[in-house]
């Protein structure tokens, strides 16, 4: 301790936070102008060594979500080419923050929504990825009126 300078201090603490561990390091190498070293904190998350969630993947709660976040925005609306392709980024954006606020732990989500006129139009769309299907999951919900139609996609992925 002799050794180090009075203008350079090193502080780690170790602690353990909701099943995993935290490990707190602050250094300093400069003084600031205040009379006190001026100090930087750095969190560093040790991993878990998890495989499986504690809680799955809510599918029911999601789709009500599409559900509700697609009927309420599209329910009176008309296709319009021009702006499709906003709304569908709006639509997106609405879903996945919903999704978030249900804070379910650990889960990757991504969401997709496809916009589409209903004039006699078919769709076949399909996706590929590679997943524990005992873990991940998806959520999906297809809307459609005499104008357009709409299809939400929430996949949840668990990030070990």
């Amino acid at each position: 301790m002799s050794s180090l300078r009075p203008d350079i201090y090193t502080l780690t603490t170790i602690r353990k936070l909701s099943a995993s561990s935290v490990r707190t390091h602050a250094s300093s190498t400069q003084s600031s102008g205040r009379g006190g070293p001026a100090a930087r904190t750095q969190v560093i998350v040790e991993n878990t060594y998890r495989t499986e969630p504690d809680v799955k993947f809510p599918v029911r709660k999601v789709r009500e979500i599409i559900k509700d976040v697609l009927e309420s925005r599209l329910e009176k609306g008309r296709y319009k080419p021009e702006d499709s392709n906003e709304l569908a980024k709006e639509l997106s954006e609405v879903i996945k923050s919903r999704v978030k606020a249900l804070q379910v732990p650990r889960y990757k989500l991504v969401c997709f929504v496809h916009l589409g006129t209903g004039k006699k139009s078919e769709v076949h769309a399909s996706s590929q990825c590679i997943w524990n299907p005992d873990i991940d999951s998806y959520a999906d919900f297809t809307f459609t009126n005499q104008q357009m139609f709409a299809v939400g996609i929430v996949w949840g992925m668990y990030y070990e």
